[in-house]
């Protein structure tokens, strides 16, 4: 039997920040590689991954992203949870033994996808899934943008997020009007320090949740 597809506005925000933050720690895991591969500071390494007070940290992002899934057993399912269990239990074991090996983080980015995967099979309620997945896509845009990544690929991220199943109920009509010209403009724009901070602006307020 297909479950209601009604959802509260609780249920709908937590649904959206859920994807948000889970996104985010399999982009800043990227991120991190990256970085290793340069001659970047240890320490700022260190505070990338284990930061419980950054915000922008590995294990911060995957805190909150336990915070908004557990209020969302009933909705995504006990096994899609989970992986994201699984994943803050291994985090809190390295953040204890200091594993600067990023080699080791592996495990987190394939439950990060095998979470998406699992919610993709498992999660009844279209608009719920939806949600979740707009808040993926929002965030992988939002990371892509401030990390100054190639117009070529802003724009696959963009039109990947406005082909999200009901992207158009949840989100600002006037706002995406507003998106495409700034996405446009940065054929021509890419050196204006200010486009980068007018799209993230627009971004933050895009969904309406």
């Amino acid at each position: 039997m297909v479950k209601s597809d009604i959802i509260s506005a609780s249920s709908a925000n937590h649904l959206y920040w859920l994807g948000r933050y889970e996104e985010r720690v399999y982009m800043t895991l990227h991120l991190i590689r990256k970085q290793s591969d340069s001659a970047y500071d240890a320490i700022r390494t260190k505070e990338m991954m284990y930061d419980e007070d950054n915000p922008e940290s590995l294990i911060s992002a995957q805190n909150r992203a336990m915070d908004n899934a557990i209020v969302l057993r009933g909705t995504i399912s006990t096994e899609t949870l989970g992986y994201l269990e699984m994943s803050m239990v291994e985090l809190k074991k390295y953040k204890q033994q200091c594993m600067m090996n990023v080699t080791n983080l592996q495990p987190i980015t394939d439950w990060a996808l095998a979470f998406f995967g699992s919610a993709e099979q498992r999660t009844q309620n279209h608009k719920a899934l939806a949600l979740l997945l707009i808040g993926r896509n929002i965030e992988n845009l939002d990371m892509l943008v401030r990390y100054n990544y190639s117009v070529d690929r802003l724009h696959r991220a963009w039109n990947s997020l406005k082909n999200v199943a009901n992207f158009k109920k949840y989100s600002d009509e006037n706002i995406v009007d507003r998106l495409d010209l700034q996405f446009n403009s940065l054929e021509t724009e890419s050196d204006d320090p200010n486009l980068t901070y007018r799209i993230l602006s627009l971004l933050s307020v895009l969904i309406q949740v």
